[in-house]
């Protein structure tokens, strides 16, 4: 009863984030062999909590606990094994903790378990187990392996191509707040892939993702209002969700919204902010956004002209293509090199040094 007691307080004290009090309750509890207490102080360690992270001591801590029948202890001695975490990796005694706990129902082990068998990290891939795995902690609510299973069954994979089961999963995943399954469910009803088109239910989803930041599902969102898919247009609400999905660095987000104030597109033209996420775009390794900075400034599109600037933008664009490996790099590098040919070798080498210079502040 005392140590029931004195693991209650020292459990208590965790869950506060009173560390160091904690340590000072478990350590004695975990010298007399409590499986919850070592297993505890094998999470402090392996994830520094109030004490210097360790990962061998937290491995020292774990098979105690998971020799004794502690379900998270196994688990976290399996992940620690599959990773080679605190001593050299070992994975089928991974699979051997994974699989005790596993088959006791613990969510996820199994997610765990599968995950092994999906990656082929035992040593060659078996998707057949995977699903089973995964389907276990799916039926148990974990939102991973219902995510997961959605990509099996709608990628050909485990038990081959089934549209409606993948729609389930993708449904149960996203209604446990998973972005990218909330992201996917949206795209689904976009394209009608595994649904019919649907936009209406296209952007509730994307809505979903949008405000767990989900960049790319922002930027669809902004399209649906932006080009009134079975809604009216409404382009500021639109423009606000382009913004959100440009700062988390979604570059095609930020190619709109320079292209939108650029042509005038349902707002007022403004060649400043068009130029600002152009470049923001271009340090981004963008040879479009490169290519068009170079046609502002050449052209004088609503500014002063600007031809040295726009020589640098376009052996910038040539530059960007290539390390992007674009399959229209060739389009970029002709176009510079026919402007190349026409310069001095003065002007080639100023432009080589600017170019230098760019690469070597946002490019390396």
């Amino acid at each position: 009863m005392a140590d029931d007691q004195a693991m209650k307080e020292a459990l208590r004290l965790y869950q506060a984030g009173e560390f160091g009090m904690a340590l000072e309750r478990l350590q004695p509890l975990a010298a007399e062999n409590v499986p919850l207490a070592q297993t505890i102080l094998g999470n402090m360690y392996a994830h520094g909590q109030g004490v210097d992270r360790n990962d061998e001591i937290a491995r020292q801590y774990y098979l105690p606990a998971a020799q004794a029948g502690d379900l998270a202890a196994q688990n976290s001695l399996g992940h620690m094994l599959a990773e080679g975490k605190g001593g050299e990796p070992d994975m089928m005694q991974a699979l051997y903790w994974f699989e005790l706990a596993a088959n006791e129902g613990f969510d996820v082990a199994q997610y765990n378990l599968a995950h092994l068998h999906h990656s082929g990290k035992t040593g060659e891939q078996d998707l057949a187990k995977a699903t089973h795995w995964y389907t276990q902690a799916a039926n148990s609510g974990y939102a991973s392996a219902q995510y997961q299973l959605f990509t099996l069954y709608a990628n050909h994979l485990g038990a081959g191509f089934n549209a409606k089961r993948a729609l389930f999963w993708l449904r149960a995943a996203a209604g446990r707040d998973v972005a990218q399954a909330q992201y996917d469910l949206g795209w689904q009803f976009e394209t009608g892939f595994l649904t019919g088109q649907e936009w209406n239910e296209a952007s509730l989803w994307y809505r979903r993702a949008a405000q767990n930041k989900h960049a790319e599902a922002q930027f669809r969102l902004g399209e649906i209002l932006f080009n009134g898919h079975d809604c009216p247009q409404q382009p500021e609400k639109a423009i606000g969700w382009y913004e959100e999905s440009a700062r988390q660095g979604f570059m095609t987000a930020m190619f709109r919204l320079a292209e939108i104030h650029r042509q005038g597109t349902q707002v007022e033209k403004d060649p400043d902010v068009a130029i600002y996420w152009y470049t923001l775009c271009a340090r981004g390794g963008s040879p479009g956004a490169c290519s068009r900075l170079a046609r502002i400034y050449s052209d004088g599109e609503d500014i002063e002209p600007d031809i040295f600037t726009a020589l640098v933008w376009s052996a910038l664009s040539s530059e960007a293509a290539q390390r992007g490996s674009a399959p229209d790099a060739a389009q970029y590098t002709e176009a510079w090199e026919r402007t190349r040919q026409q310069l001095e070798a003065e002007t080639i080498s100023q432009v080589d040094q600017q170019v230098s210079q760019f690469i070597g502040e946002f490019w390396q």
